[in-house]
């Protein structure tokens, strides 16, 4: 069964993203947007089970302390793992997290850091907090990943080699073709053996469903993002009608 983790964006300390709803609880998401600590315990009384976090400022080479802030403000506000994806300029920063109780750390540019500080850091934290984020494109080049310049296998040879077993897997390319998505990943998957989190790879129920059941042991998890702000999935409908009625 695919672990299903929302995706929350922060910009400036806000949540860049709004849920979609209808009067009377348009102002209330909005309102939620500005506050994503609440926005977490919503996820999390929606029975989320994790959060991932997107600290966007960073990753768009911006100023991003107002997030940092926002994602302990995150942390402290709800019991459930959170990891949070970030182009951590140096290793002190991933340890600043870690040490400030978040879960999992996904660096974005492995091959920038020095290799032997990154194996300490798994070494001391362990595999399953420190992850990394590989972005490929399924429609114009399925062996490349894409925001580091290397072909996949030589990129996961690469976090093997430091002592991580995790990467968080983005196709930019908006492919449509859902079966071959899966075979594809299932091949990589069971090729390299390496645990993988999909990004963004479903959008809407059947698609999600046809992922959990299609996919081998090692594709364990998706971020969803757009599409659940969207909500795309049946269960979303009694969700937001229980809310509207909780808040009149």
């Amino acid at each position: 069964m695919l672990l299903v983790i929302p995706s929350i964006d922060l910009k400036s300390g806000k949540c860049k993203d709004c849920i979609c709803s209808t009067l009377p609880m348009i102002e209330h998401y909005s309102d939620l947007s500005q506050n994503p600590e609440q926005l977490s315990q919503l996820f999390r009384r929606e029975n989320s089970k994790s959060l991932h976090i997107n600290d966007i400022d960073s990753l768009n080479n911006e100023p991003n302390q107002n997030n940092i802030d926002t994602i302990l403000r995150i942390k402290n506000s709800v019991e459930i793992p959170i990891q949070c994806h970030s182009k951590f300029k140096t290793i002190d920063e991933c340890e600043f997290l870690l040490d400030s109780g978040i879960h999992r750390v996904i660096i974005d540019k492995l091959i920038k850091f020095d290799q032997d500080k990154i194996k300490n850091l798994i070494s001391y934290y362990t595999s399953s907090r420190v992850a990394f984020y590989a972005e490929i494109d399924l429609r114009s080049n399925d062996n490349k990943c894409t925001n580091v310049d290397l072909e996949i296998d030589d990129f996961i040879s690469k976090i093997k080699e430091v002592g991580g077993d995790r990467v968080v897997l983005k196709d930019n390319s908006l492919f449509t073709n859902i079966e071959r998505s899966v075979e594809y990943l299932n091949k990589m998957a069971n090729s390299n053996k390496i645990k993988i989190t999909l990004h963004d790879a479903a959008n809407n129920y059947n698609e999600l469903n046809y992922i959990n059941e299609k996919s081998n042991i090692f594709v364990d998890s998706i971020i969803l993002g757009k599409a659940l702000y969207e909500n795309k999935f049946p269960c979303q409908e009694i969700w937001r009608l229980a809310e509207s009625r909780l808040e009149k």
